[in-house]
């Protein structure tokens, strides 16, 4: 799932296209899935629009194979149901949020609390959001912006905050495991499940992995507290839409195109 389009256009939107064309019945699955929530399949929290399960089952679906099979036979589209989950999450509300450039830079600037519990980040204003990042990088790449979503796993319950890393290249998806934990407890729970899937992660490493994340956690913060300072250009405020009847059935309708929020300093 690499970008292939203009420049000047929406990139999250293009990105939403693009896994659309990739997987035709990507988003009719994705309802099916809704659907039979606490029915057909098991119950997930409300902060959780989908989990990244439905994004594996609509990659195995296309290929014709056993979700586990995806990863053995088809390897390259293994990571694409994270983000497939990612993309269902913001179709809803399509919201593209661009921070004021001071108070963007001042976020970054200041260190991420560690001691914080990351309970205020199940705050989320939309199930999804994008944020813009201009002047940012990931590795060699220019960072164009990010997809922040909340991600209940259906197995286990377990709660994340998920990434996808909009870069020149590719969406690179990243998790942030969560609970009744610290920012730094939270840190440390990726690291201990990255080992434990195998990765060789050294302390130099998970020093970096915590800074790298640190200014995608502060930002995300940032819409979680402060909610009242984001506004569009008619003066609202984000909020996630209520199921509508269509075709006898209750539907999350896909958004009509992006709406971009302005997200302000706070007044003190």
């Amino acid at each position: 799932m690499s970008p292939q389009f203009t420049p000047k256009v929406c990139r999250p939107q293009k990105h939403l296209e693009a896994g659309g064309g990739l997987y035709p019945q990507a988003w009719s699955l994705i309802d099916r899935f809704r659907a039979g929530r606490g029915r057909e399949f098991p119950d997930w929290p409300d902060w959780c629009y989908i989990p990244i399960t439905a994004g594996h089952t609509v990659v195995a679906e296309d290929a014709g194979v056993d979700v586990m099979a995806v990863p053995l036979l088809y390897p390259e589209r293994a990571a694409d149901g994270p983000k497939i989950a990612a993309l269902a999450a913001w179709r809803v509300t399509q919201g593209v949020y661009q921070f004021a450039p001071d108070l963007f830079a001042r976020i970054l600037a200041t260190p991420v609390h560690l001691g914080l519990t990351v309970d205020v980040l199940f705050e989320l204003p939309e199930w999804c959001v994008y944020v813009e990042t201009p002047g940012l990088t990931w590795g060699n790449e220019r960072l164009h912006g990010f997809f922040a979503h909340l991600e209940s796993d259906i197995d286990d319950q377990r709660p994340e905050l998920r990434f996808v890393l909009d870069t020149d290249s590719e969406l690179i998806a990243l998790p942030l495991h969560l609970g009744p934990m610290t920012m730094a407890e939270a840190v440390d729970r990726t690291l201990a499940e990255a080992r434990y899937r195998g990765l060789e992660i050294g302390p130099a490493a998970a020093t970096a992995m915590g800074r790298m994340l640190a200014p995608f956690v502060s930002l995300v913060l940032y819409l979680c507290v402060e909610r009242s300072t984001i506004v569009d250009r008619r003066g609202r405020h984000p909020e996630r839409p209520r199921p509508r009847k269509i075709r006898g059935e209750w539907r999350l309708p896909p958004a009509d195109g992006p709406t971009y929020w302005q997200v302000a300093e706070a007044d003190l």
